[in-house]
Formats: C-alpha cells, sequence, structure tokens
C-alpha cells in the first residue's frame, strides 16, 4: 500500500531552487524505490519575494504552514574535525512562548542524534531518532509540556 505524504517547499533563492531541485530528485527515486508518494506546494520566499512583494513571510504563507510543529535538525559539519561542529534546531526564537514550558524540545533532540552520528556513535544516534519516531505517534493523545517531552524521550533510551 502506497502512502501519500503532503510537503511545503520553500527553495528560497540564490542556490535554493537548484539544489532543491535536486532533492526533490532523490525524493522521487526514493518513493520509487519505497512505495511513497508526495505532493507539494511551493512557497515562494526569500529576498527576491521580499525585495517583490515587501512582505518576509506573508500572512496566507503563515497560516498554511503553521499547523506543523519544528521537528528540522540540522548540522553545520567540518568532516576533518580541524574546526568544531556545530548542529541546531532550525526554529526562530519564538519569543511568544519562550520561557513558558510550551516549546517543542524534538528539534534539539534531533540535532543531538545528528551529532552522535557525527560522533561515530551510531547506535546511540538510531536510539534516539526511535524514540522520538515512537513518541511523535502519541502527540496527538495529549499535549506535553517542553520537560515532559525531555523526560519521556530519555526515558525511553533508559
Amino acid at each position: 500500500m502506497s502512502k501519500n505524504f503532503n510537503l511545503a517547499v520553500i527553495a528560497g533563492d540564490g542556490i535554493g531552487p537548484e539544489v532543491v531541485n535536486e532533492g526533490l530528485k532523490i525524493l522521487d527515486a526514493a518513493g520509487k524505490k519505497h512505495g511513497f508518494t508526495y505532493s507539494k506546494k511551493a512557497f515562494e520566499l526569500g529576498s527576491a519575494f521580499w525585495h517583490k512583494t515587501g512582505e518576509v513571510l506573508p500572512d496566507k504563507t503563515l497560516e498554511e504552514l503553521k499547523s506543523g510543529i519544528g521537528l528540522a535538525a540540522s548540522g553545520n559539519i567540518n568532516p576533518s574535525g580541524e574546526f568544531p561542529s556545530m548542529f541546531e534546531p532550525v526554529h526562530g526564537s519564538a519569543p511568544d512562548i519562550a520561557g513558558k514550558g510550551i516549546a517543542d524540545p524534538t528539534a534539539t533532540i534531533m540535532s543531538v542524534a545528528m551529532l552522535l552520528n557525527h560522533l561515530g556513535l551510531t547506535e546511540a544516534a538510531r536510539d534516539v531518532e526511535r524514540a522520538v519516531e515512537a513518541d511523535l505517534l502519541t502527540r496527538a493523545e495529549k499535549k506535553r509540556s517542553t520537560s515532559e517531552i525531555g523526560d519521556a524521550l530519555a526515558k525511553a533510551l533508559s
């Protein structure tokens, strides 16, 4: 049975469209091999859009994208180890919820998994990823605080 996913694609400008198109090629190939499809909706954002419209993030776009929780992890990796690598979540500072205990720490935790992979601790990284995957399946049951999510994931790893 094939699964279909809905994707928001934000290529931005500069090299964005070029590299996003290559990423979509990989997604297409993986979908064919593993039996999934996706529908994509492209959002035009970036400095060229801002110069054209005067809007950084239009309300309409924000409304369509805001239902997601921030899960994007990132790494600026120096493979040689000559310089430090940096791992961090991809989201804003969310000043409106800072200090309220309601921020979702999942993107940061997935950044930890990336760090563990980078350090060669692949089984530990996979354990973190599995714990997050299992936890995400329970998210609809009830809202939890920042620390409750962290505690649940730490418990799943012990």
